[in-house]
């Protein structure tokens, strides 16, 4: 069985002005007039996602590195502090030492940060995604409205029947 997926908390993205006009040019107006329109920006709005993503993984990025090199930097430091003070440590002690340090938790938070805000817009592009497929099914339902107002009900449904047996 499928795991449900919980509902992304974005909350935190609320400084962000891309992501939020973005979030918000999500919706779609159901009017045919609203249809055209989505179809006509989707293209250039999944362009602005995609650069808003590679700015969002480059902070990431540079956030990781940045808490890898606080880290090696703590444990050259601990280890010679450690070993001029003659005392035993292990390995799993010094890491440990390490995650303590306020600058390593700083860091570490900056990271955290950058990686929710690359997750948030991981989830943007997907359903950016999926609101293409929307649009698709939203204008094959319209055409069906339109063929049913056109040509009536009984005979809108006998075009569709026939041009399922066609398939």
């Amino acid at each position: 069985m499928a795991k449900a997926k919980v509902p992304l908390d974005d909350s935190r993205m609320a400084d962000d002005d891309r992501y939020m006009q973005l979030k918000e040019a999500h919706l779609v107006d159901a009017s045919i007039e609203g249809i055209n329109h989505a179809l006509m920006v989707q293209p250039q709005l999944i362009g602005n996602i995609g650069v808003g993503c590679a700015l969002a993984y480059e902070e990431r990025d540079m956030a990781k590195h940045k808490l890898d090199l606080v880290e090696a930097a703590l444990d050259r430091d601990l280890r010679e502090q450690l070993t001029a003070d003659n005392e035993k440590f292990t390995e799993k002690r010094l890491d440990s030492l390490i995650k303590l340090e306020p600058e390593y938790e700083k860091a570490y938070r900056r990271y955290s940060d950058a990686k929710y805000r690359a997750d948030c817009w991981d989830a943007l592009k997907e359903s950016y995604k999926t609101r293409g497929y929307s649009l698709r099914d939203m204008i094959q339902l319209k055409s069906y409205d339109y063929m049913d107002e056109q040509i009536g009900y009984a005979a809108a449904a006998r075009s569709r029947e026939r041009r399922v047996r066609l398939r």
